[in-house]
């Protein structure tokens, strides 16, 4: 056929294959290339006069890269082009949905994500729990004075002395913590090594005295702080906290898995795909190769082996379209299992498990009672806004004002020895409120 003619049937492949079939423009540009390379690698061939009158193409117009060796026949017999042979496909490894999705969820990068802020939330809440364990505080104090007395000090005092000087030692430990209800309680000890200059005037003199005090103080308040909303504030709006952050966690994991299958039956129709497209190639090579021998045979007009010929060069231009699609198919199913699953899964991978095309009849009630207490986004808006009235309600606490009760009660002991304020103190004959 002359150029033009072979240009026009393959521009018109080419709007036929756009009409019925779905390819892409990266696609498109492929098939094109492949289908017009070949028009400009030869000459148009030019006929000579059989004895029969017949039309035929010449040996001469033949591209240079065919050799006689290639065409298999004898020179002086016209034939196609020699087409090159699909790669072998190397051997897959096979992969299986559920193995799939176990890989996805364990090494996800978004549900790693989430899963270590749900973990963070938590750790958060067992922290806001902390506020109910009691502290202990224990005090160690020295303190020392040399004074003048005043002329009304010197009269109180009857010491007979216009100076004044001490030298103590206090400690103090006591138990101190919150309860749900808002007061907050103190249980003390504290026990005093007191040594002054007042201690010569006594009827009985001493160098130094003890004294030691026992007691429980609690304050209640009565308005701002009180009650146990007010009080577990902390407490509810971290756990609402954990709780969305557990409902963000099952969100991705629910989302990287429904991902996961999608991908994985992307894949295995890419590969499908690319084994149909595999096979047409096949069978147009065989096709052509039997009209390269019919027209040896001269039962057919050559015009037949040009048809088969760029059959087979469509169907390669689709096979390779078909892999580019299957790759990033595998690519794309490969990422979402995280770089560390990537490393470990082969670069070339087999899809065996097979589409269930069964049909699906879900009962409405119990799909809608199912998402009401499963469905992430529900749940962890129903969290949001339970956390919102923690925080309205506590705000509204906070307004009122402050109206506390205290109250405490002891016992005090006092003696030269510390046995002796000791023994005072467990008499309870000296109670103090």
């Amino acid at each position: 056929l002359p150029m033009s003619q072979q240009i026009f049937l393959t521009i018109n492949q080419l709007v036929i294959m756009k009409q019925h079939q779905n390819i892409s423009t990266m696609g498109g540009k492929i098939i094109a290339i492949a289908l017009l390379a070949p028009l400009f690698g030869f000459s148009q061939p030019s006929t000579t006069k059989a004895a029969e009158g017949d039309s035929v193409p010449s040996q001469a117009t033949l591209a240079p890269a065919i050799s006689a060796a290639d065409m298999q026949v004898s020179p002086s017999v016209q034939t196609a082009p020699t087409i090159v042979a699909l790669p072998q496909v190397p051997t897959a490894s096979g992969l299986r949905l559920q193995q799939f999705l176990a890989t996805v969820v364990d090494n996800n990068d978004e549900i790693k994500v989430q899963k270590l802020e749900w973990l963070s939330n938590e750790r958060l809440l067992k922290a806001s729990r902390g506020m109910y364990e009691p502290v202990l505080k224990v005090s160690a104090t020295r303190e020392s004075n040399h004074m003048q007395n005043t002329a009304q000090e010197y009269l109180q005092t009857y010491s007979q002395h216009y100076e004044f000087s001490e030298a103590n030692n206090i400690w103090s430990s006591s138990i101190e913590g919150l309860t749900p209800f808002g007061s907050t309680y103190r249980l003390g000890y504290d026990y005093k090594k007191l040594q002054n200059s007042l201690q010569s005037a006594m009827a009985i003199p001493t160098d130094e005295e003890y004294v030691t005090f026992l007691g429980l103080t609690l304050t209640q308040p009565l308005l701002k702080g009180s009650g146990q909303e007010a009080t577990n504030a902390n407490i509810l709006i971290s756990r609402a906290n954990a709780d969305i952050a557990y409902e963000g966690y099952r969100q991705a994991s629910v989302e990287a898995v429904a991902r996961a299958v999608q991908l994985y039956w992307q894949c295995y129709g890419a590969q499908e795909k690319l084994a149909m497209r595999q096979r047409s190639a096949t069978i147009a090579e065989e096709l052509l190769q039997a009209n390269k021998s019919r027209y040896e045979a001269g039962k057919v007009d050559y015009t037949a082996v040009l048809d088969a010929e760029s059959g087979l060069r469509l169907r390669q231009a689709l096979v390779a379209a078909a892999e580019q699609t299957e790759l990033t198919a595998r690519k794309n199913l490969l990422s979402l299992a995280g770089e560390s699953a990537m490393a470990q899964v082969p670069a070339t991978i087999r899809m065996e498990d097979v589409p269930d095309c069964s049909p699906l009849s879900p009962d409405y009630k119990q799909v809608y009672e199912k998402a009401l207490t499963s469905y992430p986004q529900y749940l962890s808006a129903l969290a949001t806004v339970e956390r919102e009235n923690f925080r309205a309600t506590y705000a509204h606490n906070q307004e009122k004002p402050q109206l506390d009760v205290k109250g405490s009660y002891g016992y005090n002991g006092l003696g030269t020895t510390v046995d002796n304020s000791l023994d005072r103190l467990g008499s309870t004959d000296f109670p103090s409120w």
